[in-house]
């Protein structure tokens, strides 16, 4: 079967790793996607932004502002708002949350005032449990933003549109890449190393005892 052209991507800019990795919403898997490796070459994310842009535009003309969690969410809302702009708008704004010391994706710089009453496309990268974009989606109804649809480069975690509130959910490509729980790790059980390099890996090391962290 031949491949997706978003994998070729990923795949050339070496951003699909093998190994044993420690995700974002704590699963471990053997395969990590490393979107920072995207973001070293600004045309391939221009490209990936703009098929983004023109899947949405069949659907959406009257989208006002993109907002995305930081940090490489920040890149691509704006160039979400830069492509998605018709020749009736002055502009679309380009907006991101932040996490707060709670590790809650929330509005700050005044951002919440410049959202509300605005027809709002949420985007991201990589999509694993939709716990994140969930964040979002919530914040900017908190903040009066009406949310029209999400969008990601990549759904790893076979993420529906039910699992993010009924929100129509658009994707470039859509890949099942197995994870499991720290207690269900075969990885763990064969005593394959954490990669520290890449998603918590490092973290998850530092709260193991000296003489756990090689398994």
């Amino acid at each position: 079967m031949p491949k997706h052209p978003v994998e070729k991507i990923f795949e050339e800019c070496g951003a699909i790793l093998e190994g044993h990795f420690v995700l974002s919403s704590k699963k471990h898997s053997g395969k990590y996607l490393d979107k920072a490796r995207i973001y070293t070459d600004p045309e391939r994310v221009c490209d990936l932004c703009l098929e983004m842009a023109n899947k949405i535009k069949e659907r959406y003309q009257d989208i006002e502002a993109v907002v995305a969690p930081a940090l490489g969410g920040i890149i691509l809302a704006q160039w979400l708002a830069y492509f998605l702009r018709s020749n009736h708008q002055e502009k679309i704004l380009s907006l991101f949350t932040e996490k707060d010391q709670s590790g809650s994706q929330i509005l700050k710089r005044s951002y919440q005032k410049l959202v509300a009453g605005k027809k709002v496309l949420i985007v991201d990268d990589i999509l694993t449990t939709g716990s994140s974009i969930k964040q979002v989606i919530e914040e900017v109804k908190k903040s009066e933003g009406r949310v029209m649809a999400v969008e990601v480069i990549c759904n790893r975690g076979g993420v529906t549109s039910e699992k993010i509130g009924g929100y129509p959910l658009f994707s470039l490509w859509e890949t099942k890449i197995e994870s499991w729980s720290e207690d269900e790790c075969p990885l763990c059980k064969a005593g394959v190393p954490v990669n520290p390099e890449v998603g918590r890996g490092e973290e998850f090391l530092a709260k193991k005892p000296a003489n756990e962290r090689a398994f």
